[in-house]
C-alpha cells in the first residue's frame, strides 16, 4: 500500500530528478508532451495506489523538467549582445561589493547600454574607492568580455546561477547617478561590516579574520595560505556559513532556552537563527542554510524520520523551484543537502559505534563521519580530490568551533560598548589562534590533500545508488521479516 507520505516524496523527488535531466539534455518539448500524454493516460486509469503514485511523480518530473527551461530561456535584449566592445552601462549594484585595496567587484544589474534597454548582471571590476553599496545606481563606460571555462571550473555556469552572464572591467570613472533613501538589503550589508569592524578593532588580524570569517562568513579577507591550509585539511567549511554554523547557532539558543518546554526552545532556536541570518547579511547561500536548519528544527518537533524525509525532499524542491541551476551548478548547495542528509540518516547508525566516548566528542565524531561520507565524491568532483586528514582535523576542530564562535560573539558584543579596551579581545585571540594552529598543523601535511582527476562526472551518481542501497536494504528486510 502507498501511503501518503510516500505520494510527497515521489512528488518532490521526481521534480529535482525532472530539474537534472533538462539540465543535461535540454528542454525537449516532443517528449514533454509524451510525458504530459502519458500522465493524463494514468490519470484517467482505474484510481489504484500504484497508478495515482505513478502519476504523481510523472507530475513532478514534467514540472521540474519545465521549470528548468523556463528558467534558461534568455531574453533578447540579455547583456551579452554587446560583449567584445566597451559601452556606456547605467545599472544598480546587486550584492555586497568584496574589497581588495582599492579595487572592488560586485554584481551590476543592467538597466541601459548605450542608452538601450538591456537585462541581466555582470560581474564588474572596478579600481575606485569608496565602497559602493547595494542598490546604488552607477554609470561607466565598461569593456565586456565572457566568462572562460577551464580545466578545474566551470567559471561561466558559476556566474549563471546567479543571473551573471558577463565580465565587466570599467574603462572609465565610476559615477553615482543615484542612491536610494532606504534599502533593508543595504542596511544589512552595513550592519555586517560594522560588526565586523568592531571584531577587528579587538582582534587583530589573522585571527581576527578567522573570527569573521566564522561569524559572518567574509571569506575574501582570508590570506590565501590559510584557504590552502583550510582546503588541505577539510575544514573550508568553518568559513562559509554552511549549515554547521546554522547548527550551533540553533544549538546554542536551544541550551540557552534549555529549561523552558522543549517545543518553545525549539522555537526560539529557530529565531536565533533568523538573527544569525540578519547579521550576516541574509546572502542567497546562508538563507539556503537557514533553511535547511529550520527543517532540522521541524524534524525535532515532529520526530518521525519520514516527515524529516518530506521536509528535507521539500526544502530542496522549494529551493530549487525558484533557482533550478543551483542544483547542478551551486557546489555550496549540493554539499548542503548532502551533509544535511549525511547526519540525519547516517550519523544516528554511526552514534552507536561510539558509545563509550563521552557525548561531546561522539557526537562529533558521528556528525563528521555521516558528513564526510555523504558529501565525499562531490568533494572529490568539485575540488578535483579530497583530504585524506579530514576526519581526524574534523574531530578536533568541530568540538572548537562553538566556543570560539561564542567567545568572538561576545568579543563583537564587547567592541560595541568598549572599543577601547583591546585587553578583553584577549580570549578571542587565544581561542582563534588556537583554531589556526590546529588548522596550520592539518593542512600543512604534505601528504593531507590527494589530488584525483580521472574519475568521470556518472560515478557520484553510482556512490549515492550504493549508499542509499546500503542504507535502505538491511531495513527492508527487517520490515518484511516482521
Amino acid at each position: 500500500m502507498v501511503r501518503p507520505h510516500q505520494f510527497v516524496a515521489a512528488f518532490a523527488g521526481s521534480f529535482l530528478l525532472g530539474v537534472l535531466v533538462a539540465s543535461r539534455f535540454g528542454l525537449d518539448w516532443p517528449a514533454i508532451i509524451i510525458g504530459l500524454a502519458l500522465f493524463l493516460i494514468l490519470l484517467l486509469l482505474p484510481t489504484q495506489p500504484p497508478i495515482k503514485f505513478l502519476a504523481v511523480a510523472m507530475l513532478g518530473l514534467l514540472l521540474g523538467w519545465w521549470r528548468y527551461g523556463a528558467a534558461v530561456t534568455l531574453p533578447s535584449d540579455l547583456i551579452t549582445r554587446w560583449v567584445g566592445q566597451t559601452s556606456g552601462l547605467v545599472g544598480t549594484v546587486a550584492n555586497d561589493p568584496v574589497m581588495s585595496g582599492t579595487r572592488q567587484k560586485f554584481y551590476l544589474r543592467v538597466q541601459t547600454v548605450d542608452g538601450q534597454p538591456a537585462s541581466g548582471k555582470i560581474l564588474l571590476t572596478a579600481w575606485q574607492l569608496p565602497r559602493w553599496e547595494f542598490g546604488d545606481k552607477l554609470q561607466a563606460e565598461v569593456k565586456l568580455a565572457l566568462p572562460e571555462v577551464n580545466e578545474e571550473f566551470d567559471y561561466p555556469a558559476y556566474l549563471a546561477k546567479g543571473g551573471v552572464y558577463a565580465l565587466g572591467q570599467t574603462a572609465s570613472e565610476v559615477q553615482l547617478v543615484d542612491k536610494p533613501r532606504w534599502s533593508w538589503q543595504r542596511e544589512l550589508f552595513r550592519l555586517k561590516h560594522w560588526l565586523a569592524h568592531q571584531t577587528q578593532v579587538l582582534v587583530p588580524d589573522p585571527q581576527g579574520m578567522l573570527m569573521n570569517g566564522l561569524l559572518l562568513g567574509m571569506r575574501s579577507s582570508l590570506s590565501d595560505e590559510l584557504q590552502t591550509q583550510l582546503k588541505n585539511s577539510g575544514t573550508t567549511h568553518i568559513v562559509a556559513l554552511s549549515g554547521m554554523n546554522i547548527t550551533i547557532v540553533a544549538g546554542f539558543f536551544f541550551w540557552l532556552m534549555r529549561r523552558l518546554r522543549r517545543r518553545w526552545a525549539l522555537v526560539l532556536a529557530g529565531i536565533g537563527i533568523l538573527l544569525f541570518v540578519v547579521m550576516t547579511g541574509a546572502s542567497a547561500s546562508i538563507v539556503r542554510a537557514a533553511i535547511m536548519g529550520w527543517v532540522m528544527l521541524l524534524s525535532a518537533l515532529w520526530g518521525r524520520r519520514r516527515d524529516l524525509t518530506n521536509a528535507i525532499l521539500l526544502a530542496a524542491v522549494l529551493m530549487v523551484a525558484l533557482n533550478p541551476l543551483i542544483l547542478q551548478y551551486d557546489t555550496g548547495f549540493q554539499l548542503s543537502l548532502a551533509a544535511t542528509a549525511g547526519i540525519v540518516y547516517l550519523s544516528p547508525s554511526l552514534l552507536l559505534g561510539f558509545r563509550r566516548w563521552p557525548n561531546v566528542l561522539a557526537s562529533a565524531a558521528a556528525t563528521t563521519i555521516g558528513a564526510t561520507v555523504a558529501t565525499l565524491p562531490l568533494v572529490i568532483f568539485h575540488f578535483g580530490g579530497f583530504s585524506v586528514v579530514t576526519l581526524f582535523a574534523n574531530l578536533v576542530v568541530v568540538p572548537l568551533v562553538p566556543l570560539v564562535m561564542l567567545v568572538g560573539f561576545i568579543t563583537m558584543l564587547v567592541g560595541i560598548v568598549a572599543p577601547t579596551w583591546q585587553w578583553l579581545g584577549w580570549p578571542s585571540v587565544w581561542a582563534a589562534g588556537s583554531l589556526l594552529a590546529i588548522i596550520k598543523f592539518f593542512g600543512d601535511l604534505p601528504w593531507a590533500f590527494v589530488p584525483i582527476t580521472a574519475l568521470s562526472a556518472g560515478w557520484p551518481v553510482l556512490y549515492y545508488l550504493g549508499l542509499i542501497g546500503i542504507y535502505f536494504f538491511p531495513r527492508a528486510r527487517a520490515t518484511q521479516k516482521i
